[in-house]
This record gives C-alpha cells, structure tokens and sequence, in this order.
C-alpha cells in the first residue's frame, strides 16, 4: 500500500495473506458479509495501527505478542488527556465481539481514553494494545 492514511475491508479471515499497510495510519477493518461472523489471526499483516473488529456480527481476532510489534503506530498517540503513547496498536469492536491474546498477558495494566473511547491497555514490551473496553478479551 502508499503512503497516506489507508483503510482495507475484509470480509473474510485474513490468515496467510500479507498484506503490509505501509506509512501512516492504516486501518483494517472486517466487513461482515453473507450472515458470516469473521474468525481472523493478524500474523500476516503489518504496518497497520489499527484492527476494527466491529462488522455487524460478533467478530474475533486472534493476536500474538509478535502481531503488536509488526503492527503499531510509529508516531506518538495522544490520548484524550494530552498524554502521548509510543508504538500503539489499536483494536475497536462492540459487545460481542473478541480478542484471543496469546504471549500478551490477559490483565490490562491500565486504561485510556481516545477519541471519546475507553480502552485497556496491554503491554507487550515497548508497545502497547489498546482493546476497546467493549471486546471482550480471552
């Protein structure tokens, strides 16, 4: 992908297909399409900051330790008190919606409020995982 802020759909898992979102602020974003709720693993993709999970069924990603650190936003993200964040990767969803952690550790350390949002904060070294408060997270 160029540069530029970019968002790709998906209306089906995106297990091995690599896709590299390139510079700026990518967005992937599930699409649900024929009644079918989307079950995906991210392990393919990088360079995107954000995973919006939301669809119009209930959707579940998949994401390992090694997913945050191929897809986080290089610049700072200020959150809604001014505060600034290093290497943030953000994933919005609704109720019924999921986020299977693997090698990350299932107890938000914090939480954050972005765009009029709340996420938990999850660390992962240097980055962080921001799962909007409305997943729920296994």
């Amino acid at each position: 992908m160029g540069s530029g802020n970019d968002i790709v759909r998906t209306s089906g898992s995106v297990s091995g297909e690599s896709i590299n979102g390139g510079d700026d602020f990518d967005t992937l974003e599930f699409v649900n399409r024929d009644g079918e709720a989307i079950t995906s693993w991210i392990s393919s993709i990088s360079n995107f900051e954000k995973i919006d999970i939301k669809g119009t069924l209930n959707n579940s990603v998949f994401i390992h330790k090694d997913d945050v650190e191929r897809n986080h936003n290089a610049k700072p993200t200020v959150d809604d008190s001014g505060k600034s964040h290093n290497n943030v990767l953000i994933i919005d969803g609704n109720e019924g919606d999921k986020v299977n952690l693997s090698e990350i550790s299932k107890v938000a350390s914090s939480q954050v409020n972005y765009e009029g949002k709340t996420y938990h904060v999850y660390n992962t070294g240097s980055n962080e995982l921001w799962v909007d408060s409305d997943i729920a997270v296994g």
